[in-house]
């Protein structure tokens, strides 16, 4: 398992997860921006 010290570094939306077959996977959550897409689109001409 990962110590119990470690799982308090980790950084935010940062995760151990443990599933089948006893593998320990680490991971991070994705942060979202809904206006990401409405920033990155080209204007249109006028």
């Amino acid at each position: 398992m990962v110590p119990a010290d470690v799982l308090g570094k980790l950084p935010n939306l940062q995760y151990f997860a443990s599933v089948s077959g006893g593998r320990i996977i680490k991971g991070r959550f994705p942060i979202i921006d809904p206006d990401a897409d409405v920033r990155n689109m080209p204007r249109a001409a006028a």
